[in-house]
């Protein structure tokens, strides 16, 4: 998973392409299954496990590369 910083929250690429919000401090996301089961998911731990290890984008120009290069293919 790819995960962009944005302010006080986090943008979550998925493996399948689909985007969620997630701020990990509340916890919450925006996809389906925590919005449904209210339940801590997977992107929330992607968020959690790469502050603790790095490789979150903060670049504001890196991270429209990669979402560019996600969604239409840009390089």
């Amino acid at each position: 998973m790819i995960v962009i910083r944005l302010r006080d929250s986090y943008v979550v690429l998925s493996q399948a392409g689909h985007v969620y919000v997630v701020d990990p401090s509340i916890p919450a996301c925006s996809c389906p299954a925590f919005v449904i089961e209210g339940k801590e998911c997977k992107h929330i731990k992607a968020v959690r496990i790469k502050l603790a290890e790095g490789g979150i984008i903060e670049d504001e120009e890196e991270a429209l590369r990669v979402l560019k290069s996600a969604f239409i293919g840009e390089q």
